[in-house]
């Protein structure tokens, strides 16, 4: 099982969703070019005939865009991927690591307490447990 799957085969309900998604996003698109960026109307014209047209039959007869869906999944995997690569490095170096330096600095240490160099042992002593029984039924 890879970490990110493409369903190659989706079904009709799932290529429904996405023409009802692409018409959406595509007809917001031609009105932001349009009003937005005041782009000529041949631009928003062409990327509103697509979302209509790609919607609408995506809608009525979803396999007929099953080439669509596929091709824009596969451009979006490696984004994606890049993306979220990118956003989990800012996070580590960007957010933990100076929490880390910090925390390191003001000597914090939320793992264990200081080594003891006179102590005998690092072992903590627990009670026995009441039941042993009781490990089969964690929950």
């Amino acid at each position: 099982m890879a970490l990110i799957d493409i369903n190659w085969k989706p079904p009709s309900h799932q290529l429904r969703q996405f023409a009802v998604a692409f018409a959406v996003f595509f007809t917001g698109l031609a009105v932001y070019f349009h009003y937005g960026r005041n782009l000529p109307f041949t631009t928003a014209g062409i990327l509103a005939c697509g979302a209509i047209v790609v919607g609408g039959v995506g809608f009525l007869h979803p396999p007929f865009i099953r080439p669509v869906y596929v091709v824009m999944m596969a451009a979006a995997l490696p984004i994606g991927m890049v993306l979220s690569v990118v956003l989990l490095g800012l996070v580590y170096f960007g957010i933990l690591t100076p929490i880390g330096l910090l925390r390191r600095a003001l000597g914090k240490n939320a793992m264990a307490p200081r080594p003891d160099p006179d102590a005998e042992t690092y072992w903590t002593r627990r009670a026995p447990p009441a039941k042993p029984g009781r490990y089969f039924r964690q929950y």
